[in-house]
């Protein structure tokens, strides 16, 4: 399998399933949260990464949604 076809398929799934996408975009939001609390020397704050994560990934999915009406 080569990774042209890897990637393609990958591709069609999230083009097919929105709400994989949204939660996939979630998970992105929320480890760069944590990643930039711990950069920073920061204590990183779990419930409010994983707040900003479900906010901006509702508003990503809405977007989607949108987009395909």
């Amino acid at each position: 399998m080569t990774e042209s076809s890897m990637f393609g398929r990958v591709n069609q799934v999230l083009k097919e399933n929105d709400l994989l996408h949204a939660v996939i975009a979630m998970l992105i939001v929320f480890a760069i949260d944590v990643g930039f609390s711990i950069y920073n020397g920061e204590d990183p704050s779990f419930i409010e990464a994983i707040g900003s994560g479900v906010f901006l990934g509702v508003i990503y999915y809405g977007g989607i949604k949108y987009a395909k009406s």
